[in-house]
């Protein structure tokens, strides 16, 4: 019973993946298709629940799952492809980071992660948590990428902080052995450096085009 629920519960983090995307790309989007698809994948988690795990047709179901996510960007976003799927892949990314260090908080509490796959109290304190978390830390993303695309403040000088930050973070983790909370805070930072660089590269670019749209003008104005 309880993974079913778990299944159901995926719903939520799903469409929030979905309308982080769309608050940074041209999308088709709406209320009732962002419900639908989060649904549908929420759907083939049950299906995959009924299957030993290992095998072929628990492979085969997760495989489909994770065709619909590499889908997604190209059917429901608009733009560059790649800028799609580096916007979508980072929200993904984050999913995963957030899972983790709830992962980490609930063996804190439970001392072991697979209370959660057992009883029904720890299960909803960890997909609540998750979901918080990652809606959290969605937010904080959108927030900053509209404050750099704004030009509130420059993002590239950022990056010669935040980037050793987090190596140094992660490195201290494994040099002692406290990787569960401070390795997932280096990737964490390193993830935002990771943004800040992305947001950059793509206005730089925007720029680069304005810059040969204003010359071909010119250039057309002279002729005439």
């Amino acid at each position: 019973m309880i993974p079913y629920i778990q299944c159901v519960l995926s719903a939520l983090p799903n469409a929030a993946l979905m309308i982080f995307a769309a608050q940074l790309l041209p999308n088709k989007l709406n209320a009732w298709k962002i419900t639908a698809i989060s649904l549908a994948l929420a759907s083939i988690g049950l299906v995959k629940v009924r299957f030993d795990v290992g095998s072929a047709m628990f492979q085969l179901i997760g495989l489909i799952a994770l065709l619909i996510f590499l889908v997604i960007p190209v059917l429901f976003y608009s733009g560059k492809m790649w800028k799609q799927y580096a916007v979508y892949i980072f929200f993904l990314i984050l999913m995963v980071l957030s899972d983790s260090i709830c992962g980490v908080f609930i063996t804190m509490i439970y001392d072991s992660i697979d209370i959660v796959f057992a009883e029904m109290t720890p299960m909803l304190i960890y997909n609540g948590f998750c979901t918080t978390i990652y809606i959290l830390f969605g937010s904080i993303a959108v927030f900053a990428w509209r404050m750099i695309a704004a030009r509130r403040f420059h993002p590239f000088f950022l990056l010669f902080f935040i980037l050793p930050i987090g190596q140094f973070i992660t490195v201290f983790s494994f040099t002692w052995s406290t990787w569960t909370v401070f390795w997932m805070l280096g990737v964490l930072i390193s993830m935002v450096a990771s943004l800040i660089l992305l947001v950059y590269t793509i206005s730089q670019e925007k720029k680069t085009e304005l810059e040969e749209e204003l010359r071909e003008t010119r250039h057309a104005m002279e002729l005439e």
